[in-house]
């Protein structure tokens, strides 16, 4: 699904600009995608997976989105390395990728992480267009590396989520 939502974007994207601005719609597309995978993982749904419990409904972040941004316009897969927001508010997870080489789901599958933001960007490379899409995710539960992203238990047929905060489940600029 997740890679759906991001061939989805790179087919409705006819710009020119480095920086791909992302409207209301891609926005509840990331969100949704998102949300749906999460939800499947959740129910046991996921092949070679353990259903998962306490996963988070995600919410889009505004401060999560800026900082992806900035990330995208390095045209880099790498992770950047300061997993901090500038108003301190938690750490956090981070997801990057170039056209359609996939990373791994462990990050966008932190069941405490409840915000995401994405950024995506483009450039021309050896005459194809690439593109760069970043997502970052918080707050981070990663603290351990040897820990699992989420605790298992029975399959779990919703997200968790707070009411007031899944009114603006799109930021505040989108409803």
């Amino acid at each position: 699904m997740y890679l759906k939502v991001i061939s989805f974007f790179f087919l409705i994207h006819n710009v020119f600009s480095d920086e791909i601005v992302l409207n209301c719609d891609n926005i509840r597309e990331f969100v949704d995608g998102h949300n749906d995978r999460r939800l499947k993982l959740a129910k046991g749904e996921v092949e070679n997976q353990p259903p998962a419990s306490e996963m988070q409904y995600l919410i889009w972040d505004h401060e999560l989105e800026d900082k992806a941004v900035k990330w995208a316009a390095h045209y880099t897969t790498e992770h950047e390395s300061d997993d901090t927001l500038s108003s301190g508010r938690f750490q956090i997870n981070q997801n990057t990728l170039k056209i359609v080489s996939s990373e791994e789901d462990y990050k966008m599958a932190q069941s405490k992480a409840k915000y995401i933001g994405c950024g995506m960007s483009e450039r021309d490379e050896d005459g194809w267009k690439a593109f760069y899409v970043v997502c970052n995710y918080g707050p981070s539960n990663e603290k351990y590396k040897s820990q699992e992203p989420y605790s298992t238990s029975a399959p779990n047929d919703q997200l968790e989520y707070d009411p007031e905060e899944y009114e603006h489940r799109y930021g505040y600029t989108c409803q």
